[in-house]
C-alpha cells in the first residue's frame, strides 16, 4: 500500500511538471507591447464574445448606435458583443439611462492609432426630485473611421452611480 502511494505521488509530480512545462508564460501586464507584436498574439476573448446576442437585441444589434458629439455629464456601462465582418463596426449593448432623469446623448467614440475608447453618455435632469430605480438599455453598432484591427478597445470610466455590475441582458 505504501509503495502504491509512493508511485501515485511521483506520477502526480510528473504530471504537474508536464503541465507546467506545456503552459506559456504571460507577459508582465505592465510591459508595453507594440501593435505588431500584439497582432501576432492570440486574441483574448471577451466574456460576451462567445455568447449569442440576447433575443431582445437581435433586431437592433446591426443598427447604427447613436453617436454623441460631446460627453454628457454621466458615463454609463456598455458591454462588447462583437466586431462586424468589415472590422469597421463594434457591436455593443449599452445603458441608455433610467427613462426619466437621464437623457441618453449617445456613444462617444475616441479613436487613436493604438486604441478605440467608447463611452455611453447621457445628461442628468438636475431638477428632478426623485428618479426611478430602473435600467434601460439598447443594442447597436458603433461605426469606426478606420478598422479596429489590432487597436485596443477601451471602456471609458463609468460615473460612480452607474458603476455597479450590469445585470444579465435576457
Amino acid at each position: 500500500m505504501k509503495r502504491n502511494l509512493h508511485r501515485l505521488a511521483w506520477a502526480l509530480v510528473a504530471a504537474g511538471a508536464i503541465l507546467v512545462s506545456s503552459c506559456d508564460t504571460a507577459p508582465d501586464p505592465g510591459t508595453p507591447v507594440s501593435p505588431s507584436a500584439r497582432a501576432s498574439q492570440p486574441a483574448v476573448q471577451d466574456a460576451l464574445a462567445g455568447l449569442s446576442v440576447p433575443e431582445w437585441a437581435a433586431s437592433t444589434i446591426n443598427d447604427p448606435a447613436p453617436v454623441a458629439n460631446a460627453p454628457g455629464d454621466v458615463s454609463m456601462q456598455w458591454v462588447f458583443v462583437g466586431v462586424t465582418t468589415d472590422d469597421l463596426g463594434v457591436q455593443i449593448i449599452f445603458v441608455t439611462g433610467d427613462g426619466s432623469c437621464i437623457t441618453p446623448t449617445g456613444i462617444l467614440v475616441t479613436e487613436t492609432e493604438t486604441s478605440v475608447t467608447l463611452a455611453s453618455t447621457g445628461t442628468t435632469d438636475k431638477s428632478a426630485k426623485a428618479c426611478p430605480a430602473r435600467l434601460k438599455s439598447a443594442a447597436g453598432t458603433v461605426r469606426l473611421r478606420t478598422a479596429l484591427g489590432s487597436r485596443s478597445l477601451i471602456h471609458a470610466a463609468v460615473s460612480p452611480d452607474w458603476a455597479k455590475p450590469m445585470p444579465p441582458t435576457v
